[in-house]
């Protein structure tokens, strides 16, 4: 990804610890608007600043800076300064929500239809030779950033290089949008407040002690370091994922094999009847309205809506979803066999994958349930 700057702070080095912790106090110290780049294995990570406050921090999955900290040794680092006018278009860029498709325009006639828009955002150009970023200010090119052969420019030589390689080669173009608010960036539950409700570990460990015997649930309790919890408290959802991987292990269960037993489990449960007792979820449209109910109270974190209903199939929608994605396929093929129903459970679009979301399709033959 293609990162403008008014001043490149400190070019890619490899990260230590104290190194991200000098940068981000550099990024205060300065007042900067701009961020830090992390590198890691899964994706790139953008911290960002405006005006020396930290805002968010952004990346393949959900996550804080104290996480980056404690990581910083398998990566790399980057800080640039962004120019203030222009940051509500560059968090855009960034986050690359609903971007708008330019289904093969040249550039040319794509500014001519964005100057007459008035529309304040970022153009993404993409070609074999290079890349490039235009940031708009109410349909006017505010400023631009190329990247080509090697040879990093920017502002109107930037825009020429960019006109150029689109005359060259096809180019690759969209547009992103700049952001509303920097409220909307605030929505998101970073991963170390992420928390479960105990019930979920309780269920693992007895369905180790039922499959395996006890011996093996002594293993799972060691290795997690206690042998109790609570089922209405919430526990991190790091605890939950780290006894889901050991019970996994010790079952010789898939996420998938674990979440279709989720259902079945909660609704065994007093939270569950709880749930459950403010609807009778038998057909699949009402089991769909009641599961997000049984979500809100079992976690802290995610959004999840319903996108499409019908007669056989139903689209569900989350974001910020700390779970694998397996394992809320497995739940949700596992309360439709609960109530009766065979169907199939595919992931449409992933978050953790740079999606706008994860989407999940249940489909389902309504003369067999």
């Amino acid at each position: 990804m293609l990162h403008p700057s008014k001043e490149i702070l400190k070019r890619r080095s490899k990260a230590t610890e104290k190194l991200l912790k000098d940068s981000v106090e550099r990024m205060k110290e300065l007042g900067a608007t701009g961020c830090i780049v992390v590198y890691l294995p899964e994706g790139d990570y953008t911290v960002v600043f405006q005006q020396g406050r930290l805002v968010t921090v952004l990346g393949p999955l959900s996550a804080d800076l104290d996480l980056l900290l404690g990581r910083a040794d398998h990566g790399e680092l980057s800080l640039f300064t962004v120019d203030e006018k222009v940051f509500a278009s560059y968090i855009g860029y960034l986050k690359k929500e609903s971007p708008l498709t330019t289904d093969g325009m040249p550039l040319n006639s794509l500014l001519v239809e964005l100057v007459n828009r008035n529309h304040t955002g970022t153009i993404e150009v993409t070609t074999s030779e290079g890349e490039g970023l235009i940031f708009l200010m109410e349909g006017i090119p505010e400023t631009a950033f190329c990247s080509n052969g090697g040879k990093i420019t920017s502002s109107t030589d930037a825009l020429d290089g960019i006109m150029k390689m689109t005359e060259i080669n096809p180019p690759e173009i969209v547009v992103y949008s700049a952001i509303e608010s920097m409220e909307s960036l605030k929505e998101s539950i970073p991963i170390s407040e992420m928390k479960v409700r105990g019930f979920f570990i309780n269920t693992l460990r007895s369905h180790i002690r039922e499959e395996k015997g006890d011996e093996a649930l002594s293993i799972f309790d060691r290795r997690m370091g206690r042998s109790g919890y609570f089922d209405l408290i919430m526990y991190p959802l790091e605890e939950f994922l780290r006894a889901s991987e050991i019970a996994g292990q010790l079952l010789g269960c898939t996420d998938f094999e674990l979440g279709k037993l989720a259902y079945s489990d909660f609704k065994k449960s007093v939270l569950g009847r709880l749930v459950f007792f403010l609807g009778n979820a038998d057909t699949p449209s009402k089991l769909a309205r009641v599961a997000q109910a049984a979500w809100s109270v079992c976690t802290n974190y995610g959004e999840r809506w319903i996108e499409e209903d019908t007669e056989g199939r139903i689209a569900l929608r989350v974001k910020n979803e700390g779970d694998t994605c397996e394992r809320v396929k497995g739940i949700l093929m596992g309360a439709m066999e609960y109530i009766g129903y065979e169907c199939s459970v595919t992931e449409t679009e992933c978050e953790k994958r740079g999606g706008r979301f994860c989407e999940f399709v249940v489909e389902w033959d309504p003369q067999k349930g």
